[in-house]
């Protein structure tokens, strides 16, 4: 009752607030790559604004090449890595790209979802959100089935400089439980797992639209991931398929 009865204040300040923060750019800058040696594990990075590199300067700074680079040096091994982001992406974009993945990694080791923001953020249920996120998952094990896939949680939208109070508050505890929801149906699923924020984000840590972390924030981020993933490759069980980080379907040109 109590979140029906600020109803009215919150859709003034989300329409306020998306009005006044400042909409940045995608990162410039190639969308795939290769750093490492060793034996080569393939990583394949769909999602949101994090994955497509807003908030930082260049596509290289962004999440999908640091963890790459993060996975590579704490594993000791070769990464290649694709990135396929939209800016303000929700579910039912990456339904789209799992079923028709033209120029995506046709047999990736690793595939890592940054989802969920986007619909958090709109009207819909708590049980709808958690509903498209799963219809994600599950798309992806049913595209990529030997991949191991990860399903990065939700941003600590409660400490999100660029919203005000009591629409922070609001939208903080809705995707804490939208986590809590999707950590729990994830555990029950053996080649897919969750990745929480292991730490809150300081304000000097994010870009100057005080919505998406800024680069050193993103490494910082890249390197508290890596661990978990690195470790789930290292296990019996891990990437079901041979390693064929070239084997790429393509758009027809």
């Amino acid at each position: 009752m109590a979140r029906w009865s600020l109803l009215p204040l919150l859709l003034t300040q989300g329409l306020w607030t998306a009005l006044r923060t400042p909409r940045l750019p995608p990162a410039p800058g190639p969308v795939e790559g290769a750093i490492g040696a060793g034996e080569a594990v393939s990583l394949l990075a769909l999602g949101d604004s994090i994955i497509a590199g807003v908030g930082v300067a260049r596509s290289e700074e962004a999440l999908p090449a640091q963890l790459a680079g993060a996975i590579a040096a704490q594993g000791g091994q070769a990464v290649h890595w694709q990135a396929r982001g939209l800016n303000g992406a929700r579910s039912g974009w990456l339904l789209e790209q799992l079923a028709t993945p033209d120029g995506l990694i046709a047999t990736p080791d690793i595939v890592v979802f940054s989802n969920g923001i986007n619909d958090v953020t709109t009207i819909r249920s708590e049980a709808a959100v958690v509903g498209q996120l799963q219809a994600v998952i599950t798309a992806a094990e049913s595209r990529f089935p030997g991949a191991l896939v990860f399903q990065l949680g939700l941003p600590p939208l409660g400490v999100f400089p660029a919203l005000p109070q009591p629409l922070r508050q609001v939208l903080g505890r809705r995707s804490d439980r939208i986590d809590t929801a999707l950590d729990a149906w994830l555990a029950q699923r053996p080649r897919a797992h969750f990745l929480p924020f292991e730490s809150l984000p300081r304000a000097e840590q994010f870009a100057r639209d005080g919505y998406h972390p800024a680069a050193p924030a993103v490494a910082l981020w890249a390197e508290s991931l890596a661990p978990t993933i690195t470790e789930r490759l290292s296990r019996p069980g891990g990437p079901a398929q041979p390693d064929r980080p070239h084997d790429r379907a393509r758009h027809a040109s």
